[in-house]
């Protein structure tokens, strides 16, 4: 959502521009009529009549303007700020569903480890019942306990490093994007036999606001993972590759869970526009993706169907 605001030094310029193209209509108007006054006008009362009409006309026309352009100004205004606070909302409403979705992968992502510090506790209690609590045996169950703990502490805080505000842009690898999504999503991902394919080895460094792009492959993610709900496959995959030129870096992402149709594809980066069943989606997820990419990155984002599957491909400058 690309918003051209008319600030005041703008407003001051155009007002300052109609008022010196009076001053010149004006002047040559006159200069007109005293340079053929010889020729056309011998009266000099209607000389002076006529002059008058000119200034008086010359006035009007201005003043004219000048309210005209006021209330343009005015309605522009009012639009932008319309706009703006549109664009608030729609912004915080992605915020509320993102930490919603965010929630739901904190208990995935808890779940495994609840389960093994569980088993662990009953094991060491069994044995405690049996009379069979050998030392060893007491602290490898309980490092195994503060281990997953320790696990459960760093998951949530990477969830939180996930919502803090990005202020400086830094330089990373694709690799390095991967690890911090699989530190979200991996058990979601897991769970549902998705796998993550890409080149662990590339070398290419993207320099940008790391939060920002990790929230733009997560929303991206995110959808592929649903569409995966909705359709039986023995392979399912999410491609990630990266490649670069001398002007920009290319981002592609793309999965084989049947496409996006093609009578919708056009407006699945609309605000509000779902496919999903209602109380399942918001609608937000890509809308905020494209402004992120767009307002934020500075790129762009484009979708297309290939191969029984969404690609999705984000295109960044060079930021040097």
């Amino acid at each position: 959502m690309n918003i051209f605001i008319i600030n005041k030094k703008s407003k001051l310029l155009i007002y300052t521009s109609l008022l010196v193209l009076f001053i010149i209509s004006l002047t040559w108007n006159l200069y007109s009529l005293r340079e053929h006054n010889s020729t056309i006008l011998q009266d000099a009362a209607e000389i002076s009549l006529i002059s008058m009409h000119i200034i008086l006309t010359h006035l009007f026309f201005l003043i004219f303007a000048i309210i005209l352009t006021y209330f343009v100004f005015a309605k522009i205004d009012k639009d932008m700020q319309k706009m703006l606070q549109q664009k608030e909302l729609l912004m915080k409403q992605s915020k509320h569903a993102q930490m919603g979705e965010m929630l739901g992968m904190i208990a995935h992502q808890w779940r495994q480890p609840l389960n093994s510090m569980s088993a662990s506790a009953v094991e060491l209690s069994m044995l405690w019942e049996l009379k069979n609590t050998k030392c060893d045996g007491v602290i490898k169950h309980s490092k195994f306990i503060q281990n997953q703990t320790q696990l459960l502490s760093n998951i949530i805080n990477d969830f939180m490093n996930f919502f803090k505000e990005e202020k400086n842009m830094q330089q990373f690898t694709i690799k390095d994007m991967i690890d911090n999504v699989n530190s979200l999503m991996a058990n979601q991902l897991s769970s549902r036999g998705i796998k993550l394919v890409y080149d662990r080895k590339s070398k290419i460094q993207i320099y940008n606001y790391k939060k920002e792009l990790l929230h733009v492959i997560v929303n991206i993610f995110s959808n592929a993972r649903d569409a995966y709900d909705d359709i039986s496959l023995d392979l399912k995959t999410i491609f990630i590759s990266i490649t670069e030129d001398e002007d920009e870096q290319t981002i592609t992402i793309k999965d084989n869970a049947g496409g996006i149709p093609e009578n919708i594809i056009n407006n699945i980066f609309d605000p509000y526009f779902t496919t999903k069943e209602k109380g399942k989606g918001t609608g937000i997820g890509l809308s905020m993706t494209k402004m992120i990419v767009n307002e934020m990155l500075h790129g762009t984002i484009e979708v297309h169907n290939e191969n029984k599957g969404a690609v999705f491909t984000i295109k960044l400058k060079h930021n040097n």
